[in-house]
């Protein structure tokens, strides 16, 4: 068994450290933090961009290291030239690396476009509820 090089960029394991240790201080804040409604619901969809943002930098540097693999497995003279098909597409994947790279950036906007849907939901649900209850205790008086 053969064992490949295999580099990891720092730019992507870095958002990744910040947002884990992020992460655990959140899941601690919220566990024994305050009770109030909406600060709770602003710390889940805070934990839920974490989470979100976590996955789409995480799979970003998976890829990146299978290209890698893919590629020193293929590329066995080691000399940087594709000779065959299969070398030639690996090594395309592995150097076609744009939307790896903005991953780092345009996971700020998904996990933000998610973090914000979850916080409404929850907002929503809240006042649902809220709403539902009163009508029930309105019942309840007449």
């Amino acid at each position: 068994m053969k064992i490949y090089s295999i580099t990891v960029e720092e730019y992507y394991v870095t958002p990744i450290i910040i947002a884990l240790a992020l992460l655990v201080l959140n899941l601690i804040r919220l566990k024994y933090g305050s009770r109030s409604f909406h600060k709770k619901n602003l710390w889940i969809s805070f934990i839920v961009f974490l989470a979100v943002y976590m996955f789409i930098v995480g799979s970003a540097l998976y890829d990146d290291c299978y290209y890698q693999w893919k590629y020193n497995q293929l590329n066995q003279a080691h000399n940087g030239i594709g000779e065959s098909p299969a070398q030639i597409e690996a090594m395309n994947n592995l150097i076609s690396d744009t939307g790896r790279v903005f991953s780092v950036y345009l996971g700020i906007i998904f996990a933000g476009g998610i973090s914000i849907i979850v916080y409404l939901s929850g907002f929503f649900i809240h006042k649902y509820k809220n709403l539902t209850k009163n009508k029930d205790s309105s019942n309840l008086i007449k």
